[in-house]
């Protein structure tokens, strides 16, 4: 190889090696790209931690109507799921913004209807991100509930609420809900007792829309 062009190699070699181009035994980083190193997932929260976190959304959110809890645990992607026998506890509306904006819409129309709303946290598991609760909700009418049809009673309610929530980069990323409305609308005197006993057994099963 001529002279001048194995100078040239032994240059460009050593103004690589200076410039931290290249390392013993593999390719190096530049310094601008080792002082932009690529972004790393969100750790895992513990169990306590994801405990933590929806417990602040259920007790500070629907049960002290506190909105600004919404924004700072509820993820902007956050996902609702409700069980067909709880669709009708909440507006078609509600949720139909996606994020906090949404989820905080929800809380404001049920503590319309229910000023006075508590939540009691009943039994919690938490394993990882997921946490598993049974609450009991419960407040005096104060607004019809216009979605199910029922005018202000003014009468207290006590019901039952099964929650499922999945934890992700320390906010509540997705939610699976089951309320018991049948017992909220017995309290109200919207369905009695008499009503319940001669409603009869369905000979065929209703599809679920």
């Amino acid at each position: 190889m001529p002279r001048r062009i194995v100078s040239i190699v032994a240059v460009l070699l050593a103004a690589l090696t200076a410039g931290g181009l290249i390392g013993p035994g593999r390719v190096g980083l530049s310094a601008a790209q080792e002082a932009s190193p690529a972004a790393t997932p969100c750790p895992v929260t513990t169990d306590e931690e994801s405990e933590a976190v929806v417990r602040r959304l259920f007790e500070e959110g629907w049960g002290q109507g506190n909105l600004q809890v919404v924004d700072e645990v509820v993820a902007d992607d956050v996902i609702v799921h409700r069980a067909p026998a709880t669709a009708g506890s909440i507006p078609p509306t509600t949720f139909a913004t996606p994020g906090p904006v949404g989820y905080a819409a929800g809380i404001q129309v049920l503590r319309t209807d229910f000023p006075d709303l508590r939540v009691t946290i009943e039994d919690v598991i938490a394993d990882g991100d997921m946490v598993a609760m049974r609450t009991t909700i419960a407040g005096t009418q104060a607004d019809p509930i216009d979605n199910l049809g029922v005018p202000n009673t003014g009468r207290p309610m006590s019901r039952e609420v099964w929650v499922f929530a999945r934890v992700e980069c320390g906010k509540v990323a997705e939610v699976w809900i089951l309320v018991d409305n049948l017992t909220m609308l017995r309290q109200l005197g919207i369905i009695t007792d008499e009503e319940l006993r001669n409603s009869g057994t369905p000979t065929v099963a209703t599809p679920v829309p």
